[in-house]
């Protein structure tokens, strides 16, 4: 997916207009550079010649200041991480956001981990810091000007005394790893990089009950930036890239590797293609959350089937399929029900259940005995472990046709098949989030034997997607043969 934000030619006129001062006839004013990261970048930090700022960096800049949340999926080596130190910089030394009883700005950054928040503020902040004091010792003869500015410096915080024109201050730059560390933290901007990659055992959940409430009481804003790291993960369902919502919390930038231009770059991206894996140089340099040679299913293709519709198309006496999927151990039950609607010949979830862990076959059999008040149920499809036998004794006692479905030999088979029929458009399910989820990061790999394998991520479920494919398998009355490869 090489989707790329498009900044019109008229910004871009504009910004190149702006960075050669002509509204004020080539003449610098630091009141240039207290409104303008840009202006800041070109003439105190002395970002000119190669390393000036891109259009883009400046329209990452300006959604910032426009937008209470930003989300950029980003290619490596554009520049991105300079941009975030840059608006960093610039924001605590004008002190630009101030709040609370202190009136100044708090602005923390958190990367991957510790170590990567840590180089951001280090390697990044720090090295600006000291480009700026060549550049303004070089123009106008000020002698460690930023220098002077400075309350406290360490490897994980940087405090300004004042700001760059002499104002009191007090605002501070902060790295911080995706821990409770920053609970109960009240910042003004938050900078989560490499967003899709925390080394956080729930990153979901860190967002949202961590990161979220250390702007809450300030108004602040939230900007992540990452590239892709596969789908059904939070950053994910964030930037949206197939737009299958109508409406976004988070204002999106998308800066595949082609936002940049320079013939340099260029040049070494396409020695990364020559020695990259296909799928890795997709996700890296050219923002494909799907990496084509992994995940089993086409993002596209599952959300175009997507219809909440379903359960209200379904009429009573209607003959419909459970599949059944038992959990063992870790996995958890799953029925699913489906069925043919005559109408349109297409094929339907319109309802499931998802059983706690450790649940008895006796409360499953009573929730069978439930779902036959509401539909026509015709087959009951069961994988045949060992551990189903009495429990598929007990339903064809109870008068159940069950159908067999042998893991070993028809899970290929029964996921091409299923595969193939959602390509075809023929089959459709509400939006049930764990079942998009796991259908979506389902992954298909080639053992050392040169055989074809379908498995979840390790953090991964597919006791749902397992269960509406031995549903599907049953109901179909195709004659047609389908090939059992993976395709």
């Amino acid at each position: 997916m090489l989707r790329k934000t498009e900044i019109p030619k008229e910004y871009i006129d504009e910004f190149y207009d702006r960075l050669a001062l002509k509204k004020t006839n080539g003449k610098f004013y630091m009141a240039l550079a207290r409104k303008d990261p840009s202006v800041f970048a070109t003439y105190v930090i002395g970002m000119q010649g190669d390393s000036l700022i891109r259009p883009y960096q400046d329209y990452f800049f300006n959604a910032i200041l426009n937008h209470q949340r930003v989300a950029v999926v980003k290619a490596r080596q554009i520049g991105m991480s300079t941009a975030v130190a840059i608006f960093a910089l610039w924001a605590a030394l004008f002190n630009k956001f101030p709040s609370g009883v202190t009136a100044n700005t708090k602005i923390g950054i958190i990367s991957r981990g510790e170590d990567a928040a840590k180089k951001l503020l280090n390697q990044y902040i720090y090295g600006l810091i000291n480009q700026a004091e060549l550049h303004l010792n070089k123009v106008a003869g000020w002698v460690d000007i930023i220098q002077q500015l400075i309350s406290q410096k360490n490897s994980e915080m940087i405090v300004f005394s004042k700001t760059l024109t002499g104002a009191k201050n007090g605002s501070y730059i902060k790295s911080l790893p995706p821990t409770d560390k920053v609970r109960g933290l009240d910042l003004d901007i938050v900078f989560v990089d490499e967003a899709a990659f925390l080394n956080n055992p729930d990153p979901d959940n860190f967002i949202k009950t961590v990161v979220l409430p250390t702007v809450a009481a300030t108004g602040g804003k939230v900007v992540m930036l990452s590239t892709p790291n596969g789908v059904g993960n939070f950053f994910y369902e964030i930037v949206d890239p197939f737009d299958k919502y109508d409406e976004h919390e988070y204002f999106r930038l998308f800066y595949p590797y082609t936002i940049n231009q320079d013939e340099k770059y260029l040049k070494m991206v396409e020695e990364q293609r020559r020695l990259m894996h296909p799928n890795e140089f997709a996700q890296e340099y050219e923002c494909d959350f799907v990496l084509s040679g992994s995940n089993f299913f086409n993002v596209e293709v599952i959300d175009r089937a997507i219809d909440d519709r379903v359960k209200d198309q379904y009429r009573q006496g209607q003959p419909v399929v459970l599949g059944i999927d038992l959990g063992w151990h870790n996995s958890l039950t799953v029925i699913t029900v489906v069925y043919k609607d005559p109408a349109d010949g297409i094929i339907k979830l319109i309802d499931w259940k998802r059983f706690e862990q450790h649940t008895t076959n006796d409360v499953v059999l009573k929730y069978i005995d439930y779902l036959k008040t509401i539909y026509n149920i015709g087959t009951i499809v069961v994988d045949n472990c060992i551990q189903a036998k009495d429990f598929i004794n007990e339903l064809q006692k109870a008068g159940y046709y069950v159908k067999e479905f042998d893991f070993h030999k028809e899970k290929i088979p029964a996921y091409v098949r299923f595969k193939q029929l959602l390509n075809l458009g023929v089959l459709k399910f509400p939006r049930y989030d764990v079942l998009i989820k796991e259908m979506k990061e389902l992954i298909k790999e080639e053992t050392s034997l040169g055989v074809p394998s379908l498995h979840k991520p390790k953090s991964g479920s597919d006791d749902v997607i397992d269960s509406f494919v031995m549903a599907v398998s049953a109901i179909s009355d195709d004659k047609e043969e389908f090939r059992a490869e993976l395709i």
